[in-house]
């Protein structure tokens, strides 16, 4: 059937239910369609905010320690630590002295074990504002091992404060050692390796104002030097590190340095670090 168009309302059944003179809205259209965030292929729109990924959150810094010792007769060592040499401890709470060791050069983080890598993340509260308990010179770090590897790094709560000289002795009769230092180190780093080198990162090169090498032991200033530094004698009472191990290579770089991957030897010969097999554990172990 064919409707003309000119019939008047009375004719056409749906008449009364059409939109009024004026009014815009069609009853039998579909509502209007609201495009989504996203394109049709689930692309987001250009003109739309990206939404941010949530951060990972970070493992908060321990609880800050004046002493620290941990000592085992095998097995690996790993761990975080803060310390902090301005606090007072209780004399009941205070670690054992070790051979050789006074009240006044106890060691603030001292790591033992015969058998077994060492891996410390330590953490150096800075700032004077407070009196200790005792007239400390410096802040020690010791870190021994018979065999395997130590990796030893140390940053500062607020780089450019105030703070004591630092001292770090690392040891180890089999395997490298490797020493991330912050960057307000200045003073004398001494690397002794019977089967290796010792090597500063190029970063550290940078810094280093003499440098001298003798048979197996290599020594370098790190920063800016001063003959005032030496006036009162010959001993050194700025910071230092010291790295000793008979067979491995010695590392030292910034702790806020990218560690660089791949490995590569001092050669430049890229050797890929294998996950398992007792050469590779060698290798990683020595270098």
């Amino acid at each position: 059937m064919i409707i003309d168009s000119s019939t008047n309302s009375k004719s056409d059944p749906l008449g009364e239910f059409r939109p009024k003179n004026g009014d815009t809205e069609d009853t039998d259209s579909p509502p209007p369609y609201t495009p989504l965030p996203g394109g049709a292929d689930g692309v987001q729109a250009p003109d739309m905010p990206r939404a941010v990924p949530t951060r990972r959150p970070t493992l908060p810094t321990p609880k800050a320690s004046k002493f620290v010792s941990l000592a085992k007769p095998n097995g690996a060592i790993k761990g975080t630590w803060s310390i902090d040499p301005s606090l007072i401890v209780p004399a009941p709470f205070l670690p054992p002295l070790q051979r050789g060791e006074t009240d006044q050069s106890r060691k603030n983080l001292y790591l033992k074990t015969n058998n077994g890598a060492i891996t410390a993340d330590v953490t150096l509260v800075t700032g004077l504002s407070r009196s200790t308990s005792d007239a400390r010179s410096a802040v020690s770090f010791e870190a021994l091992t018979f065999n395997g590897s130590v990796k030893f790094s140390l940053r500062e709560t607020s780089p450019g404060q105030a703070r004591l000289p630092m001292k770090i002795n690392i040891e180890s009769l089999n395997g490298a050692i490797h020493v991330s230092v912050p960057r307000s180190f200045r003073g004398i780093v001494v690397g002794t390796t019977f089967n290796g080198n010792t090597k500063p990162s190029e970063e550290i090169a940078s810094q280093i104002q003499f440098d001298t090498e003798d048979g197996r032991t290599r020594r370098f200033f790190i920063g800016d030097f001063s003959a005032e530094d030496f006036s009162s004698g010959s001993n050194w009472a700025g910071d230092e590190v010291n790295a000793n191990t008979k067979s491995g290579s010695i590392k030292i770089r910034f702790v806020d340095e990218i560690d660089p991957t791949p490995s590569t030897s001092d050669a430049g010969i890229y050797y890929p670090k294998s996950t398992g097999g007792f050469f590779s554990r060698i290798w990683d172990a020595l270098f």
